[in-house]
């Protein structure tokens, strides 16, 4: 969604970081709904 968005803008978007809970808060393989914690750190250029 993001990197499409970018296109429709005609804009650059490098991806800097990936975001993720600690490793000390674990995801149930069965439950991966789980895993809400995250994001993206981004430049647009």
């Amino acid at each position: 969604m993001l990197f499409g968005a970018a296109v429709d803008a005609r804009r650059q978007v490098r991806l800097l970081q990936y975001l993720r809970k600690p490793a000390d808060h674990p995801v149930d393989i069965g439950h991966t709904e789980g895993e809400y914690l995250k994001g993206w750190l981004i430049a647009v250029d």
